[in-house]
């Protein structure tokens, strides 16, 4: 079914106009239809109500003739006169003009008196109205007399008795010139016929157009047939002349037999002044109604598909990558406003992900600096000599932190005109050649400044003008964009500088400046231990400050990577704080020592550190997951242990938190390790992580709140969940010694 519409919004809405405008059409001709019926059902009436006013006036007419048959038996009764005979009774009180012609006619059938001048004869004995007038006491049969120029005349007879036996026959005259007139003044349609038919079928009275059928019969034709056949009432059918037609038959009893009342009228001419009305309707209607669903269309393009198609456009190229896809339409309307939140979602998009570009770059240059670190630490470890250390530590910078060259150098006498080269890394043969900055017009050189004010001076854009020029000339020599330079402590003072060169700009941020200062001062402790210390000391207090230093530098570094990863999720704000209390509280409630506990308590610091590599719009997503978004976040735990393992700790840090998904049966992941395979670590972060997860509130649902998170760990205890964890994890919280920090 789908195949047969169209697929887009300005194809559909066309459909609908179309279909409202043929609905609209439609409609119309279903009145117009109507309208016709209407019409027919009107002239039925109409016809029938003629039909009646002509009954209504045979029937006066027959009163009128019984009572000039009354009045001439009074006559009789006086005694005719020869005025009498001559003129009949016409002009007697309540008889109408045309009426008081009679005759008298003798049980012999000859007539004694006549008035009528239209009989003709001496003698009615043959007569059928003066045969059935002998066997009637009433008037009581109507019989043609003839038709003389188009005037219809009858005779009506009436016996007068006395003891049974019949004394004379009363004929009466009537006229029936007057259905005539009725005809014509009935104001029937042109085309229509009116036929006055007798008991016998014969039309004794017609319109103008069927005056032809006048003294004939009907009997035999179609049309009186099916007259007959549907008992004298208003029917569609074939009209007098064969012709789709309204026919109205009405038969009414005269005293002196049936007579029928005939009315038909064609279809074509009943419905031409509607036909005429409803092609005008229609055309104007078309003209109207098109010219409406025309402004209609122009409209909804103007306002709703350009902006729809605008919006569409837009949001594809965003899902083709393009994050700079904007719709730019302004509007107060719900397509505007749509079209506005539109381009701040995809503002807030291009932020984001620039934020994590930069979160990642950032991330980049902690791990460097944290390789750095290490890799300085490790040569004050192995180094023998002052020379040895110097050289090591600036090969394993190089090396390590992926800079382009590193730099060495102590004061001479004169401290303030510069510095004579101790040791120097490069990864190109021209960055091992001295580098010497001396003092350039009035400006000190830069590197001289900072040993001197002892300040760690960082330049991110060597081509900057507001970089000092010996400077910014060196730079475009060997080929390198960022510098830091930092200043180096022999007892508390500066006695020298350690430089490092990188290829780009930007690459000297805030956390990394932090690290390197660390770096810078355990180099110029190495070199105060080598100087001024025997062996023995020297290793003893090597192997304090390594420790000390080791541990306080990689809490730090770890704390700042879980706030990089924080800050791109805010939903999951302290998250990973929280997970590592819990464990540390755990860790205890189960007698570990306090260097397992405080490794634990880092792993649970960083136990998200892999979420760097999810998308943002992952991580806030209000609602579930599709297949391939869930195995992005699934895969945080690779990542973490991709970024983990490369950085030495005295705990498997990297591996308890790859682990920390998988359960006892072997259901979690990544690698569905089962009981004996999981660290105990890992355990101690499942249910913390858990147990937090469930309390906390996260984009697609509400908090849970802690009783809900317990009892699931309950559920999963021995199967899921390490029973000890488990148990000492439902003894903290229901004893009231944890609680969450908010």
């Amino acid at each position: 079914m789908k195949q047969f519409f169209p697929n887009s919004l300005r194809a559909k809405i066309l459909l609908l106009l179309t279909m409202l405008f043929v609905l609209f059409v439609g409609q119309a001709t279903f009145k117009a239809i109507l309208n016709f019926n209407n019409i027919k059902h009107d002239r039925q009436i109409e016809f029938q109500s003629t039909a009646r006013w002509i009954e209504s006036e045979q029937h006066r007419h027959l009163a009128q003739a019984r009572m000039v048959a009354f009045v001439a038996m009074n006559q009789i009764r006086k005694g005719l006169t020869r005025g009498v005979c001559q003129h009949g009774v016409v002009g007697e009180p309540g008889l109408d003009p045309e009426f008081g012609q009679f005759a008298i006619a003798a049980p012999d059938g000859k007539l004694s008196c006549n008035s009528i001048p239209w009989l003709k004869t001496d003698n009615v004995a043959n007569e059928n109205y003066f045969k059935e007038a002998m066997k009637l006491a009433d008037v009581g049969f109507i019989s043609q007399a003839g038709n003389q120029s188009g005037q219809y005349r009858s005779i009506m007879a009436r016996s007068m008795r006395n003891d049974g036996r019949s004394l004379s026959v009363i004929l009466v005259a009537m006229d029936f010139s007057w259905t005539k007139e009725e005809v014509e003044m009935s104001n029937l349609p042109e085309g229509s016929h009116l036929l006055l038919v007798d008991a016998g079928g014969t039309v004794i009275a017609a319109s103008h157009n069927a005056a032809g059928w006048i003294d004939k019969s009907l009997t035999g034709t179609p049309f009186y047939k099916q007259i007959l056949a549907d008992h004298d009432s208003a029917f569609d059918g074939s009209g007098f002349g064969g012709m789709p037609s309204v026919v109205v038959a009405h038969q009414f009893e005269t005293g002196a037999g049936d007579m029928r009342v005939i009315i038909d009228a064609p279809n074509d001419v009943l419905l031409q002044p509607a036909y005429r009305s409803l092609t005008s309707m229609l055309l104007f209607s078309v003209l109207v109604f098109g010219l409406v669903l025309s402004l209609a269309y122009y409209w909804i393009d103007k306002y709703l598909l350009r902006k729809v198609s605008a919006i569409v456009q837009a949001t594809q190229k965003l899902g083709r990558g393009d994050l700079t896809a904007r719709v730019a339409l302004t509007g107060e309307d719900e397509l505007g406003h749509l079209a506005q939140s539109f381009d701040k979602m995809a503002a807030t998009l291009e932020a984001n992900v620039a934020e994590i570009k930069a979160a990642h770059e950032e991330l980049h240059r902690v791990n460097r600096s944290l390789r750095v670190l290490s890799a300085g630490n490790k040569s004050l470890l192995f180094a023998k000599t002052e020379q040895e250390l110097l050289e090591r530590i600036c090969r394993e910078i190089v090396e390590a932190g992926g800079y382009l060259a590193a730099w060495i150098g102590f004061t001479g006498p004169e401290q303030d005109k510069f510095l004579r080269t101790a040791a120097s890394y490069s990864r190109t043969e021209n960055e091992s050649h001295k580098i010497d900055w001396n003092k350039a017009g009035n400006g000190l050189d830069p590197v001289i400044t900072s040993v001197r004010e002892n300040k760690v001076l960082v330049i991110n854009d060597t081509g900057n003008e507001a970089v000092h020029k010996s400077l910014g000339e060196h730079a475009a020599k060997f080929g390198y964009r960022s510098v830091i330079i930092l200043p180096l402590h022999l007892e508390g003072s500066p006695f020298g500088a350690l430089i490092l060169c990188a290829h780009g700009e930007n690459e000297f941020g805030d956390v990394q400046v932090e690290y390197l200062k660390e770096t810078a001062a355990d180099t110029s402790f190495g070199i105060e231990m080598l100087r001024t210390k025997g062996e023995r000391n020297r290793l003893a207090l090597l192997e304090e400050h390594h420790e000390s230093m080791l541990r306080d530098s990689l809490e730090d570094a770890l704390r700042a990577i879980s706030l990089t990863i924080e800050m791109r999720d805010p939903y999951t704000s302290g998250h990973q704080r929280r997970v590592a209390d819990l464990a540390d509280a755990l860790a205890r409630e189960l007698g570990m020592s306090a260097d397992e506990v405080h490794g634990i308590y880092l792993a649970a610091i960083v136990h998200d550190i892999g979420k760097i590599n999810v998308p943002a719009e992952i991580l806030v997503k209000p609602g579930k997951l599709n297949e391939m978004e869930y195995a992005l976040v699934k895969n945080h735990v690779v990542s973490s242990y991709e970024i983990l393992k490369g950085i030495k700790f005295p705990w498997p840090l990297a591996d308890m938190v790859k682990q920390h998904h998988e359960r006892l049966d072997g259901s979690g992941y990544p690698h569905g390790l089962n009981n004996g395979a999981i660290l105990f670590g890992a355990r101690i972060l499942a249910v913390a992580d858990v147990v937090e997860a469930m309390s906390s509130h996260r984009p697609y649902r509400p908090g849970l709140g802690t009783e809900a998170a317990l009892e699931e760990i309950e559920k999963g205890r021995v199967r899921l969940f390490d029973e000890a964890v488990v148990d000492a994890c439902l003894k903290l919280f229901r004893d009231g010694r944890f609680v969450f920090n908010s």
